[in-house]
């Protein structure tokens, strides 16, 4: 079942660039008149606050919890950014670009990620930003105590949501 989703995500991904191949492409983005957006919204499982140009957009992420039981507390700390570029125009633009996030979790175990991206998204009602970024390849590094594991991993990807401002 993943196979499949994975393959129809890609062939509606080279869809949207054949559909928008014909659109008008946007207009660069300069200090006057750019055109940029704020949102805040959810991305990768993480509260984030996303800046949308016309032909680009970055996200800064954070998110932070603490878990008390049986006199025990447990924090969990995690902070990330992505920046993307637009490759296409029109109504579902796809984008390319890379992305960092860092986790500190209890048990003195942190984690590091640094993806690859290619997405699409679109603005419906003109607030609401929603999409996917597909990660061709991803790596992760995490370490627990004094031992460590690296992994690389191929096609991932997430949903995200912004309010648009």
């Amino acid at each position: 079942m993943k196979k499949i989703l994975i393959a129809l995500l890609v062939l509606g991904l080279m869809a949207s660039v054949s559909i928008a191949a014909k659109a008008p492409v946007a207009r660069a983005v300069t200090s006057s008149a750019s055109n940029m957006k704020i949102g805040f919204g959810v991305d990768n499982g993480l509260g984030a606050m996303k800046f949308m140009g016309d032909t680009w957009a970055a996200s800064a992420m954070l998110a932070f919890s603490n878990t008390s039981a049986a006199g025990q507390s447990n924090s969990t700390f995690g902070i990330g950014g992505k920046y993307t570029v637009n490759l296409t125009g029109g109504t579902v633009p796809t984008h390319a670009g890379g992305g960092l996030t860092y986790y500190s979790m209890p048990n003195n175990t942190t984690s590091f990620t640094i993806s690859g991206i290619y997405g699409a998204e679109t603005v419906l009602a003109e607030h609401l930003n929603i999409g996917f970024d597909l990660y061709p390849l991803t790596f992760t590094s995490l370490s627990q105590g004094g031992a460590s594991q690296t992994t690389f991993s191929i096609l991932t990807g997430t949903v995200y949501g912004y309010f648009l401002f």
